[in-house]
């Protein structure tokens, strides 16, 4: 049985340049997977010693770029609401841990949903499961 989707927008996948960078500091700066009215999800590799645990329910702001295309979204208020290590796969030696962090978005501007919309529209939606 296939679990319940509790998204009120579709998720899309973004150009795959697509980057998150969570402001002040652009400590955490990773590619999107994936995007929508709500919020995203982004892949990161954190710095030696983080604790990305104190950052859930964290009030951020975060920068959407497309590098090379002009492409800026900027200040997009939201919160952290999930950050995961992301399970590898492959050998066993060691490396470095990549991260994943889950944004809702709140609070958007009617700016922000315009530029948001054209990102999306450039995006594509994921193929849907066959048991849906």
């Amino acid at each position: 049985m296939a679990l319940a989707e509790r998204r009120n927008h579709p998720r899309h996948m973004p150009p795959r340049e697509t980057v998150a960078a969570v402001r002040p500091d652009y400590g955490l700066l990773g590619r999107i997977r994936n995007i929508s009215f709500q919020g995203l999800l982004f892949q990161y590799l954190p710095a030696a010693g983080e604790d990305s645990a104190s950052w859930i329910g964290a009030e951020v702001e975060v920068d959407i770029f497309l590098p090379g295309e002009s492409f800026y979204l900027l200040k997009v208020p939201c919160r952290i609401i999930h950050d995961e290590e992301v399970c590898g796969v492959g050998s066993q030696v060691e490396k470095p841990t990549m991260r994943r962090c889950g944004l809702k978005f709140e609070g958007l501007s009617e700016e922000n949903m315009e530029m948001l919309g054209k990102l999306l529209a450039r995006s594509s939606l994921p193929e849907q499961p066959l048991d849906s």
